[in-house]
């Protein structure tokens, strides 16, 4: 393995689940007007609220890649799962 990649194709698959759920955040995002998504919630029958908290709980084990947790704050990702003042509800 060199610079992230795998020969068996673990980390590029990873890649896209990971990115199909991000744009599944950035969906939400828009129609909610926030990234705080309940822990139990779906979205395209998917578990979206599930993942949110565990991109939270690598955050906080420091085994979320940077790059990826760059992304989340860009679209104004809150690590502590709370909404800033003046945020839409």
């Amino acid at each position: 393995e060199q610079a992230g990649f795998l020969w068996n194709g673990t980390k590029a698959s990873g890649d896209k689940k990971w990115d199909a759920m991000f744009a599944l955040l950035l969906q939400f995002k828009t129609e909610k007007g926030h990234c705080n998504v309940p822990h139990r919630h779906t979205e395209q029958g998917r578990a979206l609220g599930n993942w949110v908290a565990t991109q939270r709980i690598e955050k906080r084990r420091g085994t979320l890649e940077q790059s990826r947790a760059d992304r989340l704050e860009q679209a104004g990702f809150l690590w502590n799962g709370t909404k800033a003042s003046g945020d839409k509800k």
